[in-house]
């Protein structure tokens, strides 16, 4: 497989990391305040899909394709 966005991979990498990170440690040692654990918990998940998005992303020709059509508008605008 290619990388066609490498930068968007890095990012994918960190975001899913970061995810992972703060689910084990949401299971590690609970906050004794439910609302707190559950917040920690929806924003542990949302980084991970961010970063599962990102991940997939970075190896799409067609997404890449598209970026860099958007990135030359914005010059010639």
């Amino acid at each position: 497989m290619k990388v066609y966005n490498k930068k968007g991979l890095l990012a994918g990498i960190f975001l899913i990391l970061l995810g992972l990170w703060g689910i084990v440690l949401d299971f590690r040692s609970p906050d004794s305040n439910t609302l707190v654990q559950i917040r920690d918990s929806i924003i542990s998940i949302f980084l991970l899909l961010m970063g599962i998005n990102s991940f997939w992303r970075a190896f799409s020709k067609k997404l890449q394709k598209r970026i860099l059509l958007r990135n030359m508008m914005k010059e010639i605008v």
